[in-house]
């Protein structure tokens, strides 16, 4: 992943359905692994509206009180595990990124 500017534009796209159990999921099986940061963050990103590039990440950043790095430190933790994909489209003056989200395994897949 490439490192984010306050002013870099994003997207989200929900690639697989998040809901049910998948909260107690996220919470049991991966915060261990990637942070409480990583999963405010994946958590913040599948309530955001899907499918416009038109939000700044500096917003973002103040709703989540973190910094440009922690937020870098939280998506990489996040593609680690595979729950986010990150695509960047080159701008004028900016960056555009797109955090594509993965629901969180069940504990059968998490484990095998």
């Amino acid at each position: 992943m490439k490192q984010v500017n306050p002013s870099d534009l994003y997207e989200v796209r929900l690639i697989s359905l998040f809901g049910g159990l998948d909260v107690n999921y996220l919470l049991d099986l991966y915060e261990p692994l990637v942070g409480a940061r990583a999963v405010a963050a994946y958590l913040t990103l599948s309530r955001e509206k899907t499918g416009s590039m038109s939000a700044q990440h500096d917003l973002l950043f103040v709703r989540l009180g973190l910094s440009a790095g922690e937020w870098y430190s939280a998506i990489e933790a996040l593609e680690a595990v595979g729950l986010v994909r990150t695509f960047t489209k080159e701008g004028k003056g900016n960056t555009g990124f797109v955090y594509c989200l993965y629901a969180p395994k069940t504990p059968g897949e998490y484990l095998q």
